[in-house]
């Protein structure tokens, strides 16, 4: 007993705890990968697609994009600082740990950071206000994005602005510029907070030119997504703003994510102006198919909110307003949680013992296609593709429509990709188990089983596998 009362006091268990949520975290993305259940969207196979090839020599090249280097795309130059340990252990699960440990050790200096100013009740509230925030949980466990790194970034960045430490508040600046081309408003806003604040020009400059900068960098650089005539600026115009495509869900969103404060509390502090930004983007900008599957650019949030319960801590002096401050954001907390959890839930596919047999017949580092599911054991080799970039592959591992109209065609049949592969005559049916199917070009399969394209035509698929089974595997495929 005396031993848990000292831990306590010295904080040795909150920091426990804290790392055992990120070991909680780390468990959850093993199942979800071993059982294929990242299916939100393509993003975490694309984005891993371009490491690979970095490591392999070939600077952030992105086959799915179809351009010198995924830069091209999105000025994510963070991604730089995930080479190092995914060249020691190129896994999807090496990107993971690399989020869950920033965001574990963002809580615990979160934790630290409150200590000292709203003491111990006060920052366990907060520290878990940003830990169990429905967005962290989007980043740390859902579709990885390279990005969400940027959460701890900013929350380290806004605690340096507090203490004014000018040093590590620039550091923090140039951080997030080098992110991607979304943080720009949201940097700029930092300039305005410092105005608001009567800070000095130093403190207010570099956020003005940082997020200035970005974005023109974003304006005449990228190709894909953020040229002149798709800028994301584009659709907040007037005519835009009159129709509103899918209101009531864009408005949803912004209040799940202000939830964990009760909604209100935010707009008592003056931080709220860095949520702007996020506002914005999600009611006028982002699609909202892809307010969940691309939550990595509202990542800045939890730690906005965050800043804004210590702020509020330390300017409520009296005793009743802090009581209602930390009584309605733990009931916030509490709402919200089901939303956490909702991410943590396996929810592993139901095809997933037959996609394990499928990828065995996948024996090398051939160009490949496949779903946004299967996507993440099969996205390490140079091309990589989606049935979107509708490419002759190498390989097409694929999970067929479940629509009634496309699901008793034959093959050939129809305008799906997979017609469009037998079509050509140049494919040979592996595998197929229900909607999983894998299909191998005969050039490769000659290739892989040093036979004439004529006698391998000849072989049943059983003989087919039993041959393909025989053939080593590259070193360099992991699965």
């Amino acid at each position: 007993m005396k031993i848990f009362k000292k831990a306590l006091k010295l904080n040795y268990l909150i920091y426990i705890i804290i790392i055992l949520i990120g070991a909680f975290w780390f468990w959850t993305t093993c199942q979800k990968y071993n059982q294929f259940a990242f299916k939100l969207s393509a993003d975490s196979a694309v984005a891993e697609n371009a490491l690979w090839n970095t490591i392999h020599g070939d600077w952030f090249y992105q086959s799915f994009l179809n351009t010198p280097n995924n830069f091209r795309e999105h000025l994510g130059f963070v991604q730089i600082w995930y080479l190092p340990f995914y060249y020691i252990i190129p896994h999807t699960l090496t990107l993971f740990a690399i989020i869950q440990i920033s965001f574990v050790l963002a809580g615990i200096l979160l934790y630290r950071f409150a200590l000292f100013r709203i003491g111990k009740f006060g920052a366990i509230i907060v520290t878990v206000l940003f830990l169990f925030h429905p967005l962290t949980a989007s980043q740390v466990v859902g579709p990885m994005h390279v990005v969400a790194i940027g959460g701890p970034f900013f929350l380290l960045m806004l605690m340096a602005y507090m203490k004014k430490h000018y040093k590590y508040y620039i550091i923090g600046i140039l951080l997030l510029v080098f992110l991607s081309e979304f943080a720009a408003p949201t940097i700029f806003m930092m300039g305005i907070l410092a105005l608001w604040d009567r800070r000095n020009w130093r403190w207010f400059a570099p956020p003005f030119i940082g997020g200035i900068a970005l974005y023109m960098a974003a304006k005449y650089y990228i190709t894909i997504g953020f040229s002149k005539h798709n800028s994301l600026l584009s659709h907040f115009k007037p005519e835009a703003m009159k129709h509103i495509y899918k209101l009531p869900k864009r408005v949803t969103f912004v209040g799940d994510f202000l939830k964990p404060m009760l909604y209100i509390l935010p707009f008592f502090s003056r931080y709220v102006i860095l949520l702007l930004p996020s506002i914005i983007l999600a009611i006028f900008i982002v699609v909202p198919g892809r307010l969940k599957g691309g939550a990595h650019i509202f990542i800045f949030v939890p730690a906005i909110l965050a800043i804004i319960f210590i702020d509020l801590a330390m300017r409520w002096k009296s005793s009743w307003k802090k009581k209602i401050l930390y009584g309605v954001t733990i009931v916030g907390i509490v709402l919200s949680l089901h939303s956490w959890w909702k991410w943590m839930e396996i929810d592993g596919s139901v095809y997933a013992s037959t996609l394990d047999k499928a990828l065995v017949y996948v024996r090398d580092g051939g160009s490949l296609t496949s779903d946004p599911q299967t996507g993440p054991h099969l996205s390490r080799r140079r091309e990589f593709y989606l049935p979107a970039n509708k490419k002759y592959s190498d390989y097409a591992v694929l999970k067929l429509s479940k629509n009634s109209k496309d699901r008793d065609k034959k093959l050939g049949e129809g305008n799906r990709y997979v017609d469009t592969l037998a079509k050509t005559g140049e494919y040979l049916e592996v595998f197929r188990d229900g909607r999983i199917m894998v299909l191998i070009k005969k050039e490769k399969l000659s290739q892989l089983l040093n036979k004439d394209i004529a006698n391998i035509e000849q072989l049943s698929q059983k003989e087919l596998q039993q041959k393909l089974l025989e053939v080593p595997i590259s070193d360099n495929i992991i699965q």
